[in-house]
Order: structure tokens, then sequence, then C-alpha cells
């Protein structure tokens, strides 16, 4: 499957990284899904509250608020499986 992401998400995945240096940045990717590709439409940067430069743990809370607004609007979770995108920071 193919995730295709816009240039101003991939900025906002590197601004979020930078700006959380060096806890691990974690986002959660929604949008629409095909038979071949995931289209991200929106980026939510959540914070990792392990604050930790190698692990991340997202509080339920905050997946489900973002979970909870992103299907109001259509959007879907980019996996079937409940997952978060890791920025790597050290290679930006």
């Amino acid at each position: 499957m193919i995730l295709r992401l816009k240039t101003r998400h991939l900025q906002f995945l590197r601004e979020e990284a930078r700006r959380v240096r060096p806890v691990e940045a974690c986002a959660i990717l929604f949008g629409r899904l095909t038979r071949s590709e995931a289209l991200v439409k929106r980026v939510v940067a959540v914070q990792n509250d392990l604050n930790s430069a190698t692990r991340f743990e997202i509080t339920p809370k905050a997946f489900y608020d973002a979970f909870m607004r992103a299907e109001r609007d259509g959007l879907e979770l980019m996996d079937d499986n409940v997952y978060a995108v890791t920025v790597m920071t050290d290679k930006l």
C-alpha cells in the first residue's frame, strides 16, 4: 500500500520532531483509504507520555479525541490497527 502525504504534512512532522526533541515525536494519521493507497488528509501531533527518546505512549483520551474528531469529519485512521507514526528526530 502506498502512503501519500502532502509536503505540508511532512513539514509539520519535521517541525513537531524539532519542537519536542530529544523526546520522540508522535502523530496519528487520518485520511482516506483505498485498496492501493492511504491518502493522508490530517496529521494530529500527540504528546509522548513516556517522555522518552526511544519509546512512546499516547493516552487513550488523546487518541479518542483525535479519532472522534476525524470520524466526525469523515476521515479514517490510516491502518486497521491503532498506530502512531514515529518521526525520528536524529534524521531531520
